[in-house]
């Protein structure tokens, strides 16, 4: 069950965010998907709801694409922070091992408990900024690593070849369910997904007659069309209504909230800036 504090809050902040919506066509034309613009809605999610709970699946080291950081710099909700990978986990124990209400678990979520071979590109084929961008790049698929790879190695001036770059490397396995309960999570409010492709898998691993999230972040871009259109329509099944950027959904749990948003007559919560064409936008990212 989500917490009536925080159902309240999401209410009064979309409601306060539906003044800016603008009428928009579905995104990637599909139904009961729109536009939206992500961090918006988390400034109003972090900045309404005082007793917030929060997973983060991939957390790399705290602030390589992270969505949650600007926030969580600024506030202190309760959350557990998951990330597989050795060198970006001791990163995000420096930033926030001594906050006492974040729990930090090296681990990647998958379908069962135990270990699994997560590949990545090895560490000293770049320094500075570069090196910590690559370690964003693991995934249990070593093709999806490799595709990754290939595409920014011109812009970053590596001549590594993929089948030197990359390393496998066992870490240990845990289930979100599992995670929930062993630390006394009884509610998630906010789930946020980031791996490389394995996002829809991770979903799929969700017990939603036992954990709904209010509103559940992941990315889509590394995901092909079909797999976009099977997860939002498993979240539509499961009572979510979704929106979307060139590289993340979000999916927020249907009833008042979203109602009083304007969403049910489907405009975009995507606040509009003068001159952009955010359709255009929206749908021309995408290949």
């Amino acid at each position: 069950m989500v917490g009536p504090v925080v159902k309240s809050a999401i209410r009064r902040g979309l409601s306060w965010l539906g003044l800016e919506v603008r009428r928009r066509r579905p995104h990637q034309g599909v139904a009961g998907v729109e536009d939206l613009d992500l961090a918006h809605v988390l400034a109003i999610l972090f900045r309404c709801a005082d007793d917030l709970t929060f997973v983060q699946v991939g957390a790399n080291d705290g602030v390589q694409n992270d969505p949650l950081h600007p926030f969580l710099e600024r506030s202190d909700p309760r959350g557990i922070l998951i990330e597989p990978q050795t060198i970006p986990f001791r990163r995000l124990q420096a930033r926030y091992g001594q906050r006492e209400r974040l729990t930090l678990l090296q681990a990647a979520i998958d379908r069962k408990a135990g270990s699994r071979i997560l590949y990545r590109c090895r560490e000293g084929l770049i320094g500075g900024a570069a090196a910590g961008f690559l370690s964003g790049l693991a995934s249990f698929d070593r093709n999806q690593v490799a595709k990754a790879y290939l595409r920014h190695a011109r812009r970053l001036g590596l001549a590594c070849p993929p089948e030197q770059a990359i390393v496998g490397e066992a870490v240990a396995t845990l289930t979100l369910d599992g995670v929930l309960r062993d630390f006394g999570f009884d509610r998630c409010d906010l789930l946020v997904i980031d791996t490389e492709g394995h996002d829809y898998e991770t979903i799929r691993t969700i017990d939603f007659s036992r954990i709904r999230p209010t509103v559940l972040i992941y990315e889509h871009r590394h995901l092909d069309r079909a797999g976009r259109l099977a997860c939002w329509h498993l979240l539509q099944a499961n009572g979510y209504r979704c929106a979307a950027n060139w590289s993340n959904t979000l999916a927020l749990l249907d009833g008042p909230a979203w109602r009083s948003a304007g969403a049910a007559s489907r405009t975009s919560l995507r606040p509009a800036a003068a001159g952009t064409d955010h359709r255009v936008m929206a749908e021309g990212s995408y290949a």
